[in-house]
Parts: C-alpha cells; sequence; structure tokens
C-alpha cells in the first residue's frame, strides 16, 4: 500500500503547446499493482495546441496485458472544454507509459480524438494497473 502526489501536465497529443497560469495537482493510491489516481488541472491556458488532450505525469507505467486490466477514465469534470454533448468523453492509457489521451465515444461507431482546448480546467480520477518492478 503507498500513497503520495504526482504532478499531471495537460498538453496537445499533436502539437503540445506550452501552458501558463493555473495550477496542476494530483494523488495517488497504490495497492498491489493497482493504482487509483485523482487530479485537477485548474485554471490553465494552454496555447498552440492540437491534437487529442493528453496527460502526462501518470506516476506509474501502465500495464494493459489484456482487455480486462485495460484502464480508462471517464465522467470528467470539465470547464472550457469543448465536446460534443452527444458523445461520452473519456481518457485511455497508454501501455508502457505515463500518459493518457483524450477519446470520445460514439453510438454504433467508432473511436473519435477528444480534441484539445487552449483554455481548461480538468478534474478526473482513473484506475489502472501498472507494470510490477
Amino acid at each position: 500500500y503507498e500513497e503520495g502526489t504526482w504532478t499531471p501536465a495537460l498538453s496537445g497529443g499533436t502539437t503540445a503547446g506550452t501552458t501558463s497560469g493555473g495550477n496542476t495537482e494530483g494523488r495517488y493510491t497504490k495497492i498491489g499493482r493497482q493504482v487509483y489516481v485523482e487530479f485537477r488541472l485548474n485554471g490553465l491556458t494552454l496555447s498552440g495546441a492540437s491534437g487529442p488532450i493528453k496527460i502526462s505525469g501518470l506516476p506509474f507505467p501502465v500495464s494493459v496485458t489484456s482487455n480486462a486490466s485495460y484502464g480508462v477514465v471517464s465522467c470528467p469534470q470539465t470547464h472550457n472544454f469543448s465536446f460534443n454533448s452527444s458523445y461520452n468523453q473519456s481518457l485511455y492509457p497508454v501501455n508502457n507509459g505515463t500518459i493518457l489521451y483524450g477519446l470520445e465515444s460514439r453510438s454504433a461507431n467508432t473511436w473519435l480524438d477528444w480534441n484539445v482546448t487552449n483554455t481548461s480546467a480538468l478534474y478526473m480520477n482513473a484506475n489502472y494497473f501498472y507494470i510490477a518492478a
């Protein structure tokens, strides 16, 4: 069992852009290989970013060994993020990485990138499995 803090970073998945102002904070709890994270990005100004939302800096690298262990983040609380209200927004972890990317799901259709917005606040939590040392 372990608890701690981490520093989430918001950027664009295609073009990172630059952040200014605001604050970021993250906390985690690790039990065995399972990690619960929560984070807050508040009052940030993100300039020149493009592509899907990218959150980096997870406290442990993600391990995706099967669909059963594939962590997903859903039900975000957002402010000044653009999204289609008929889609479901989520973040998915990148295997062997410390990154989450934004996705939008559509009814009976393919996933789409949830594109970054250049002025943003985002509060979320997630569960995932990490790569054991």
